[in-house]
């Protein structure tokens, strides 16, 4: 048993390794996502302005989480905002009828596959592994597609498997457009919000 837990995190390490180099490569090519915090980055936010609430309560708890991971993994973090907004409303106890869990609605296979690829705990109901897992799944698809945002976000409501038939065949299903459309606007919700914020004057209220 020793033996094959050893060989076992070998794998977990050198995937864990490739993945890295890979991130490395993508960051270095498109340049690195500005850390800050969440109150330079939102500073005289009110997200009841933007959103209903108990939504608008949900993003401001969850935000910084997701402003790490989206820095993290190279990710645009409104992307990943507008993702939880489509998939969750931000609530970390949302479960579909297919099993789907959390803030970014996780599959149990896929949960259990990037936990075992990020080296973490395979607990999807944890906003902070929810997150950490759903964003490295966008920052691969985003390589995968070479940056389209478009099917890399249909890949991830669909399936890559189910996006590459569509697009070998007539293209994206409606569905498969309807959600990459509903994320992108949402994504873009998010961005406008904070470009509002970080106009205004310090102790705006």
């Amino acid at each position: 048993m020793k033996i094959l837990s050893l060989a076992a995190m070998s794998v977990a390490a050198i995937v864990a390794a490739n993945f890295g180099r890979k991130l490395a490569k993508r960051r270095a090519t498109r340049g690195p996502v500005t850390t800050t915090q969440w109150s330079d980055r939102w500073a005289g936010c009110d997200m009841a302005e933007w959103f209903e609430e108990p939504e608008a309560s949900r993003i401001t708890k969850y935000v910084a989480i997701v402003e790490e991971q989206a820095d993290r993994f190279d990710v645009d973090p409104d992307l990943v905002l507008g993702t939880i907004h489509i998939e969750s409303g931000f609530n970390p106890e949302a479960k579909s009828d297919v099993g789907a869990t959390g803030l970014m609605q996780l599959m149990p296979s896929t949960s259990k596959s990037l936990a075992e690829k990020l080296g973490i705990a395979n607990n999807p109901r944890d906003p902070t592994l929810n997150v950490m897992m759903g964003t490295s799944m966008i920052s691969t698809l985003l390589e995968r597609w070479d940056g389209n945002e478009k099917t890399a976000m249909a890949s991830y409501f669909a399936g890559e498997k189910n996006v590459r038939d569509a697009l070998a065949g007539e293209g994206l299903t409606f569905k498969q457009n309807r959600y990459a459309l509903a994320v992108a606007n949402a994504r873009d919700r998010f961005a406008h919000a904070r470009r509002i914020c970080a106009e205004r004057p310090a102790g705006y209220a």
